[in-house]
């Protein structure tokens, strides 16, 4: 029998409708919410393989032998001027609760909670009547999706209750800070929520400025430019705006000059002058930002997102209708001022780079500005040239390039010397959590942690040879025990567990008698 010439036909023609459909505003939604589920999921399972590192024993330890105002005098004076931290750190650590390995997996899931709540506040201040629930919820995935994909280190600021206490919750503060400022310089002075606003800006600028040097100096930063800029167009903003600078100008002075800090420094023993701290900053900015867009991921979510941002810029009347008032190219300098900021206080305190969980929140904040820096664009463009437009969707050809280069991207961890055991090394981090997960590396890691906890607490004040971690998944792991007996961090675990002294074998120093 023959087959009919028409049957080929039909079946392309099913396959140009399922594309359109695919590829439909409605499609792409669709395509999009599968890609933040599946970049979130394996960070969620992987939360309850996660355990405390060295830091967070060493807190608890300190925190046992002294009150609340003593351990909060003892950081204060002998280690750091972060105040609000200090806090987190010694009373809000699940290790202060009998039974924490069963709840530890609060760190990780509070923290991604945290700066969802954060992201979906901010646009919610942002698009208000614009974008629907939906859309505020997709955003906020999407930039969590993004900023999990390349995060320098997920480890730290994701599993380590120490690096989630002193970035991560105060990057969530700071998508808190920025929208409480825009519903400030919203409101009108004779308004009653003008102080409600007011109040709660002044509160996370002190909150903020005492977490870590990074958010504090563009909290700092973002003040000053709106208090001059309030001045230079004689807003009635300006004497508020002026009160919270001096207000986060004074809890600077406590946290920066605080003789915990110069006491750090002393034990760090390495300091830059301002001119190579300055280089220093200008250059980590620059390999940061290259890092950052050079894969193409950024810019392809970001093309993919032009035809929503485009609308949300036409609209007028809503806080980002404020962005066309400034030049983006001035905006851009801006926003790199900031970034090489942040990178000062580590080349002056150590002569290098910020530590990857510092680089890990920077991040966050670049993608927020990057969203800040297009829109403006978008914007600026729509003012200065009326004429433009970009397409309320994408052409099909258009869109499904996008999308396979996206979805290309999210496969591939960039294993660029195509060798084996280079495979989950690349900086796709998403990547990297799977193949923890899916190989059991996570559940092998979690289970030689319990067994370690049970036999440290079985017989306390002893001297204790523990095997050494045989799992350690890069996404879940910081850094663990030595074989010295003798490192600080080994103290600290012991000390937390009743024991007299601990290492891991075989080889390394021997333990005290």
């Amino acid at each position: 029998m023959g087959i009919s010439p028409k049957a080929p036909v039909f079946h392309m023609n099913q396959v140009s409708v399922w594309v359109e459909r695919l590829f439909s505003a409605t499609g792409q939604q669709r395509l999009a919410w599968s890609l933040v589920a599946l970049c979130l999921l394996p960070f969620v399972v992987l939360g309850f393989n996660s355990h405390p590192s060295l830091d967070d024993f060493s807190d608890m330890v300190m925190r046992r032998h002294l009150s609340f105002w003593g351990a909060q005098q003892s950081l204060y004076l002998g280690w750091t001027g972060r105040f609000a931290t200090s806090v987190l750190l010694m009373e809000l650590s699940p290790l202060r609760w009998p039974g924490w390995p069963s709840f530890y997996f609060l760190v990780p899931l509070g923290s991604l909670l945290a700066l969802a709540g954060g992201l979906f506040t901010l646009f919610t201040k942002l698009t208000p009547k614009v974008w629907p629930m939906r859309m505020r919820a997709l955003a906020t995935g999407v930039v969590l999706s993004l900023w999990l994909l390349q995060a320098p280190s997920v480890a730290e600021c994701l599993y380590w209750y120490n690096a989630v206490a002193v970035y991560s919750l105060p990057d969530a503060l700071f998508l808190l800070w920025v929208a409480t400022m825009v519903g400030l310089v919203q409101s009108r002075r004779d308004v009653p929520e003008y102080l409600y606003w007011w109040t709660a800006t002044a509160g996370l600028s002190v909150l903020l400025i005492g977490s870590n040097e990074v958010v504090a100096l563009v909290v700092l930063a973002g003040l000053t430019g709106a208090t001059l800029w309030a001045g230079l167009r004689h807003s009635t903003h300006l004497v508020p705006l002026l009160g919270l600078l001096v207000l986060a100008l004074v809890a600077a002075a406590l946290s920066f000059l605080a003789p915990g800090n110069m006491a750090r420094l002393t034990v760090i023993e390495h300091q830059v002058h301002l001119g190579r701290a300055i280089m220093g900053a200008i250059g980590s900015s620059a390999y940061l930002i290259i890092n950052w867009l050079g894969n193409g991921l950024v810019l392809v979510a970001t093309a993919l997102a032009l035809p929503a941002l485009s609308r949300l810029a036409a609209q007028p009347g809503i806080p980002t209708a404020r962005l066309r008032q400034v030049h983006p190219l001035a905006l851009a300098i801006g926003l790199l001022g900031l970034l090489v900021l942040t990178g000062m206080p580590s080349y002056w305190a150590t002569g290098g780079m910020m530590p990857l969980r510092a680089r890990t929140a920077v991040y966050l904040l670049f993608l927020l500005g990057w969203l800040v820096l297009v829109v403006s664009s978008l914007s600026w463009a729509k003012w200065q040239w009326p004429g433009v437009q970009v397409p309320t969707t994408w052409p099909l050809p258009v869109a499904s390039l996008l999308w396979g280069w996206l979805l290309l991207s999210f496969v591939s961890d960039h294993n660029v010397r195509v060798e084996h055991v280079n495979l989950g090394r690349g900086s796709n981090n998403v990547i990297v959590a799977y193949r923890d997960w899916l190989s059991g590396a996570a559940g092998h890691y979690d289970a030689q942690q319990r067994a370690r906890y049970r036999q440290l607490q079985s017989a306390p004040a002893q001297r204790l040879r523990l095997a050494p971690l045989v799992a350690e998944p890069p996404t879940l792991v910081y850094y663990d025990i030595t074989t010295d007996s003798t490192y600080w961090g080994n103290s600290a675990y012991a000390q937390f567990f009743g024991q007299r002294t601990i290492w891991i074998g075989p080889g390394g120093h021997a333990p005290p008698l």
